[in-house]
C-alpha cells in the first residue's frame, strides 16, 4: 500500500472503510462544481467508483493512482487526490495529477501541498519525465496551485469540458522533471 507523506497531510490508498467519507466528498455539488467529474447521486454509484479505485491498485498495468487525503495531526479525511498515467515507457512517462478537497479545507494551502507531493512522487519514485494538470478556466484557485508548483501554462482549450449541460474552457499546465529539480521552493 502506497503512503505519500507531506508536511501537514499524507496520501494513502483508499479502502472499503472510506466509503462514507468518499461519498460525502464526491456527492457534494459545491466541491465538484468546477470538476471535470459529475457529482455522484447515490451511495451505490460511489461504491462502484471506490471499488474501481481499489481494483486499480491491484492491477499489474496500473494507470490510476487515487488516494485519500488525510490530515496528519487529527487523522481527518479532507479530500481526494491522485494521478492518471497518460504515457509510460521503460525509463519515462507522463502523469496527470488532480485534487479535490472538502470546502472546509479550501484556501489553507493543502491543494498546493498535495500537488507538490504528487509531482515529486511521479518524478522521484516513478521516474516520469513530465507531469501535467488541468482545470476549468473559471477555477482560478486551481490554476494558482499549478503555478505555485512551478507548472507552466501549455494551453487553453475552448469548450473542452462538459459540466451540467454546458461546455467550458480548460487550462492545461505542465512541468518537466529537470524544471522540477531546478525549482526555488523546496
Amino acid at each position: 500500500m502506497i503512503k505519500i507523506q507531506g508536511k501537514r497531510i499524507y496520501l494513502r490508498e483508499y479502502t472499503a472503510d472510506d466509503l462514507d467519507d468518499y461519498h460525502r466528498l464526491i456527492s457534494n455539488p459545491v466541491t465538484r462544481r468546477l470538476s471535470i467529474f459529475d457529482t455522484t447521486t447515490s451511495r451505490e454509484e460511489t461504491l462502484l467508483d471506490l471499488s474501481e479505485i481499489i481494483r486499480q491498485r491491484e492491477s499489474a498495468q496500473r494507470s490510476l493512482y487515487i488516494f485519500a487525503v488525510i490530515l496528519k495531526e487529527s487523522k481527518a479525511y479532507i479530500g481526494d487526490a491522485g494521478f492518471d498515467v497518460v504515457k509510460k515507457s521503460k525509463n519515462a512517462g507522463i502523469a496527470e495529477i488532480g485534487y479535490f478537497l472538502d470546502k472546509a479545507y479550501w484556501g489553507k494551502g493543502y491543494a498546493t501541498e498535495i500537488a507538490r507531493i504528487l509531482i515529486d512522487y511521479c518524478f522521484t519514485i516513478l521516474k516520469f519525465h513530465k507531469v501535467i494538470a488541468g482545470c476549468d478556466a473559471r477555477n482560478t484557485a486551481s490554476e494558482k496551485v499549478m503555478q505555485k508548483c512551478g507548472m507552466k501554462k501549455e494551453g487553453e482549450f475552448k469548450k473542452q469540458r462538459l459540466k451540467n449541460g454546458s461546455w467550458h474552457d480548460e487550462l492545461k499546465y505542465g512541468i518537466l522533471k529537470d524544471e522540477w529539480n531546478k525549482r526555488s521552493f523546496k
